[in-house]
């Protein structure tokens, strides 16, 4: 079922940025800063009805270069290498990544209260 799920993501665009947790990324400006981010709320789902997600919009361009910097620090990447080593469109799925699971972390979901199914 959940492989099912990720299927249906994929072919609609998404790209899986973590398959334990079913984390799903998608570009949403030609300027890489604007990506929508979805995460599965509810792992053990007996079917894909019962699927929740919680899904955010994150525009990196609202952040500073150092504010980047300290939610990668949380996860040991160092914004300057990311970028000359991963490429600009996988250092921008890293970055969205990091702030996402940040704050929903550290803030209780209080800014991702979006849940889509």
């Amino acid at each position: 079922m959940l492989t099912e799920m990720k299927d249906k993501l994929v072919n609609a665009g998404w790209i899986c940025t973590d398959p334990d947790t079913m984390q799903f990324v998608k570009r949403i400006s030609d300027a890489n800063s604007v990506w929508t981010i979805r995460q599965l709320a509810n792992l053990n789902a007996n079917s894909i009805e019962e699927m929740h997600f919680i899904e955010t919009t994150i525009d990196l361009t609202d952040y500073s270069k150092e504010e980047l910097q300290e939610y990668l620090d949380a996860f040991g990447h160092d914004y300057d290498e990311l970028h000359r080593e991963s490429g600009s469109i996988d250092a921008q799925m890293i970055t969205v990544e990091c702030v996402f699971e940040t704050d929903y972390l550290l803030d209780g979901m209080s800014e991702f209260e979006r849940t889509v199914h």
